[in-house]
């Protein structure tokens, strides 16, 4: 991996491109966090475009959304194209635009494609939408984690010219892990377009508590969640329903129906699908309070927008904003255990109708004040330019 040190390709203004989908109502957050950034970007002076793959296309082609330009570039077929993914003639586009594109921004961890796009010869920055943290490394496939790692991940990102972090703890995390062999770094979060930002609902005193992203069980800390929700209900009659909606992931909403019955509160728990548009809008205006229980997060969008239009939240430790919604009196801050999610499942039973209301507008603002779009990236363009004028290599 050899980043190239050179001026600004296109002068005063950079163009950068980012690898993955545009997905801005999308349910995955990482689709979300590039759509924000290629949407925001351009008025802080750096052009951006998408670059994604398709598997068996022979040609790139160009396509624009939004009034975006998409590069749709060939990928392989197959195992050897999981390992290997890009071919020759994709090799070669990318290494043609070397003298177009000043950074290739790639998103998440553990991809080979990552790897692929990294070894073409322009600098690249890197954002892992939290997928280095502790509980993560030591999650699923951690053998296979440990070894990918250690042979190529780690030289992944010492390599970078940029990481970008969702939060402190995360590049704390990240620095310890890597000890402290990170050529540069910026902390900017996820954030919220000015259009998102919608006349604040409060929470309603007879509503239900809701949870709003994929159901994925692990990841999510949705057993944990029905575990509290249990031992919630064993000391009070008067607990909220809770729904969930969003998409299913990995056959976690069979699973979730399963420990509802195994835990007795199935008449408790309702599910729906729809998690975006209006579908969506009419779920927060429905709530009392959002209930996020990851065990680890970068930064989730679901909360933000949940924030954003005032419902207060239940929020764990591994949802990377417990202690700044705590300090911004706007959330329910509890551990990613069953216990501590009762404790706070009991509190928001008890809460008033005023004080929720009270918590919302301070989640509203909250969120105005520090996680909108624009200034997010205007603080991600600061970051390139500096990283660019940045010589030498760390060596794997």
């Amino acid at each position: 991996m050899s980043p190239r040190d050179t001026q600004p390709a296109g002068g005063s203004r950079l163009r950068v491109a980012h690898v993955g989908d545009y997905q801005p109502n999308g349910a995955n957050g990482v689709d979300r966090a590039i759509a924000g950034l290629v949407t925001f970007l351009p008025p802080s002076d750096i052009d951006v475009e998408l670059w994604r793959v398709e598997r068996g296309l022979k040609t790139p082609y160009l396509t624009s959304v939004d009034g975006i330009d998409m590069w749709t570039l060939p990928a392989r077929k197959g195992l050897h194209g999981r390992v290997f993914p890009l071919p020759r003639r994709t090799r070669q586009w990318i290494r043609s635009q070397a003298d177009r594109v000043d950074l290739i921004h790639l998103h998440s961890v553990f991809r080979p494609l990552n790897v692929a796009f990294a070894r073409q010869r322009i600098s690249y920055v890197l954002t892992p939408h939290g997928g280095y943290a502790p509980q993560v490394m030591a999650g699923g496939r951690r053998r296979l984690k440990t070894l990918w790692w250690y042979s190529i991940e780690r030289s992944l990102v010492t390599n970078a010219r940029l990481v970008h972090l969702m939060s402190e703890r995360e590049l704390a995390d990240l620095q310890h892990l890597t000890r402290g062999r990170l050529r540069s770094s910026v902390v900017a979060p996820n954030g919220i377009a000015p259009a998102d930002f919608r006349q604040s609902y409060g929470g309603d005193s007879n509503g239900y508590l809701l949870f709003l992203g994929r159901i994925a069980v692990r990841y999510k800390g949705l057993d944990l969640l029905f575990e509290g929700y249990a031992l919630a209900m064993s000391k009070t009659k008067s607990l909220p329903p809770l729904l969930l909606v969003g998409p299913d992931h990995d056959g976690g909403l069979a699973t979730l129906r399963s420990l509802a019955i195994r835990l007795g509160i199935e008449g408790h728990v309702s599910f729906e699908q729809s998690a975006t548009g209006d579908a969506k809008n009419t779920a927060f205006r429905g709530a009392r309070a959002f209930v996020h229980s990851s065990r680890s997060e970068g930064l989730p969008f679901a909360v933000l927008e949940a924030l954003a239009v005032g419902l207060p939240a239940l929020l764990t430790t591994g949802t990377n904003l417990r202690s700044l919604t705590e300090d911004a009196d706007c959330a329910f801050g509890c551990d990613d255990t069953p216990e501590s999610i009762a404790e706070a499942l009991l509190v928001i039973s008890g809460t008033s109708a005023e004080r929720l209301i009270e918590m919302g507008d301070n989640a509203a603002r909250l969120i105005r004040s520090q996680f909108g779009w624009p200034a997010i990236c205007a603080s991600m363009a600061s970051a390139y330019r500096a990283a660019l004028q940045t010589t030498g290599q760390v060596a794997g």
